[in-house]
């Protein structure tokens, strides 16, 4: 029996952000979803929120399942989404507080590269500025948006991309793909020669899927050290 093809995030995303829950449900259908479950797991979270009570049935079982398997699963970030989305069913409420953060903006801002790294966080609204728009000097006097004040967080980038690689290429089955991955990436050079390789070997696009999903449950973990659950 052949393999499930990997969801297409591009349709998870257009269906969360129309808060469409049935169209959510046929783009998860029949699909694997094992190396996106920060991802599908959020926007499950995010549709089901948006639902009428009488109304949250169909996603229900979806919303266990992911659950589980975060638990399962266990990457950084995994363990307090399952605990968020179990919650959801019980109707318990969450510790900390519960912000809606766009953590795939929040991720994009983390990997700017430059003088002014990082990101800032509005305590109260979730809205996301990356930290070089923050600089003057960068986007201009008019431009630069002051995050002074105690309601901005910052964050920190996560140096954790090596890592990352190693563990991608040594969850590829395929025993040449994972061969080519694994020798990619040691010695000098190797982020650049991982990212030819993941090209060649036709294996970008999940790899693409995999380190979003560790780079949003790591911003998932940073972010609740800070009493924030993002939702």
């Amino acid at each position: 029996m052949p393999e499930p093809e990997p969801v297409a995030l591009g349709e998870v995303r257009r269906t969360t952000v129309a808060g469409d829950a049935a169209g959510l449900i046929e783009a998860l259908r029949n699909r694997s979803i094992d190396d996106a479950l920060q991802q599908v797991g959020g926007a499950v979270q995010t549709v089901y929120l948006a639902e009428p009570s009488d109304r949250r049935d169909a996603l229900a079982p979806y919303v266990l399942t992911i659950a589980q398997r975060l638990g399962m699963r266990a990457w950084e970030g995994d363990e307090i989404l399952a605990d968020q989305l179990l919650r959801l069913l019980s109707g318990k409420p969450a510790d900390g507080t519960s912000l809606r953060v766009d953590l795939d903006e929040l991720t994009d801002a983390l990997s700017h590269s430059g003088e002014e790294e990082g990101a800032y966080v509005d305590r109260t609204t979730g809205e996301v500025v990356p930290a070089f728009v923050t600089n003057e000097g960068t986007v201009g006097e008019d431009d630069a948006i002051d995050v002074e004040g105690e309601q901005w967080l910052y964050l920190d980038r996560e140096q954790s991309e090596w890592q990352d690689m190693a563990d991608f290429a040594a969850s590829v089955t395929e025993p040449d793909v994972r061969r080519a991955l694994e020798h990619a990436i040691h010695g000098k050079g190797g982020f650049s020669r991982f990212r030819s390789a993941v090209h060649e070997h036709d294996v970008n696009r999940r790899w693409q899927v995999y380190s979003s999903d560790r780079v949003w449950g790591r911003a998932r973990e940073v972010l609740l050290t800070h009493g924030i659950r993002a939702v």
